[in-house]
């Protein structure tokens, strides 16, 4: 994984987001979902 200032920067912009994001494989599953997604989907 690249850890750059601007890599950085857009980590914290996901995890800081009010929007839920996510990160899903092709069959659908996620692997990676933000923390407003998190409390939108109850975890």
């Amino acid at each position: 994984m690249i850890n750059s200032p601007e890599r950085r920067n857009v980590d914290q912009l996901v995890e800081n987001a009010l929007n839920g994001i996510y990160q899903c494989d092709r069959d659908g599953a996620f692997f990676s979902v933000n923390p407003a997604l998190a409390r939108m989907l109850g975890s």
